[in-house]
């Protein structure tokens, strides 16, 4: 058995830490099939090092993921405060390589973090507040990072970070069989986490975003780790303290484990999935007169149907822009007259994963995030 974890010791079972100040060095140690010490090794360097993680990888080796502080003994490379970081170690525990991940901020990285992606390397998740390095957030607050590692040479193949308008923290990530990979946290608007909800977020092999899904109550609600099922679906493992929204079957006054099950494309079941209503029930215009924008279906294989209503004739614009902002279709560009209008987005042409619908009309104006199918189900 392999395990991994850290150590502030220097005797008994430990030995070879790097500190001498009781600072912590990453351990990782193996036993026989009885629990008897076979070999033991610290790694690390005069900061903090931790391992929370790990993969199997060829020939007897294992890649380690946790934090480091320091920049120096085994570590090299850090980017300042802590970086998540991996290791290869082979067989006989010697470093084949390591890498630090990180920018000038702190990284988090935690114990369902690291993955085998279907070629063989892997990805890494976390949190950061950096805004540079290999991070480079679009915003000041926290996000979620995917970085993938070439398990060979520890090289990073792509590395890039997912933002919210609040706070957004990955705490798990598995992979799947189209060589992506599904990302389970939380999102939510402060850091007492009181009312985080579930995040879970699909992602293609290089890292781009496909669907991403919200669910939970008033409550705090997270997504710990999750698998794929042979037909495609997804289970995510999910803790609660919520009694109302999406989340059913609870008991008050407790944390419960959370059980959701999602379609490949992040559909929930069927029953729960959207049903088909009349365009008076879709459309409507608010007592202040504020335009209604809907997309349906949503996500949608090929095209989707927009329906806006407006409370007089007025100029319309309604645009596609992909998730770096870059101008995909522009849909509308014309005077129209008041009341409920329909049109369709043909997206046979544009590639899967999430757009941004963004509507004009006088000084109203809305977005709406939709999706393209991720792929189809498995037969």
């Amino acid at each position: 058995y392999a395990i991994t974890t850290f150590t502030n010791s220097n005797d008994g079972d430990v030995s070879g830490n790097h500190n001498t100040d009781g600072n912590f060095d990453g351990w990782f140690i193996q036993v026989g099939p009885k629990g008897k010490l076979l070999s033991q090794h610290c790694y690390g360097g005069s900061g903090f090092d931790g391992f929370f993680a790990m993969v199997p990888s060829d020939f007897g080796s294992f890649i380690l993921l946790g934090s480091s502080e320091s920049n120096d003994g085994d570590v090299s490379g850090n980017h300042g405060n802590g970086d998540a970081w991996a290791i290869k170690v082979n067989a006989l525990g010697k470093i084949v390589w390591q890498t630090t991940v990180g920018g000038s901020g702190f990284e988090s990285v935690g114990a369902n973090e690291i993955t085998t992606a279907n070629d063989g390397n892997v990805v890494i998740n976390g949190g950061s507040n950096s805004v540079d390095g290999d991070i480079n957030a679009q915003n000041d607050t926290i996000v979620s990072f995917n970085t993938k590692l070439n398990s060979k040479t520890g090289a990073i193949i792509w590395s890039k970070s997912y933002a919210e308008p609040s706070l957004r923290a990955g705490y798990g990530i598995f992979a799947t069989r189209d060589g992506g990979t599904v990302e389970t946290g939380a999102v939510g608007p402060s850091f007492d986490g009181s009312t985080f909800d579930v995040l879970i977020s699909k992602f293609d092999k290089n890292g781009n975003e496909e669907w991403y899904k919200r669910l939970g109550g008033s409550d705090f609600d997270g997504a710990v780790n999750g698998y794929e099922l042979p037909n495609g679906d997804l289970n995510i493992l999910c803790q609660s303290n919520s009694v109302d929204g999406d989340v059913k079957g609870v008991h008050p006054g407790n944390t419960d484990e959370w059980i959701i099950k999602l379609g490949p494309c992040g559909e929930k079941d069927q029953d729960e999935l959207p049903v088909a209503v009349s365009q008076t029930n879709v459309i409507s215009i608010s007592k202040d007169n504020a335009v209604s924008l809907s997309s349906y279906p949503n996500p949608f294989s090929n095209s989707t149907n927009i329906s806006f209503s407006i409370p007089q004739s007025q100029k319309v614009f309604i645009q596609v822009f992909d998730g770096t902002g870059r101008l995909i279709k522009t849909i509308a560009d014309a005077e129209m007259e008041a009341g409920a209008h329909q049109l369709t987005w043909d997206a046979t042409d544009v590639a899967k994963g999430i757009y941004y619908l963004k509507f004009n009309a006088g000084n109203r104006s809305e977005e709406r995030r939709v999706g393209k199918e991720c792929r189809s189900r498995w037969s």
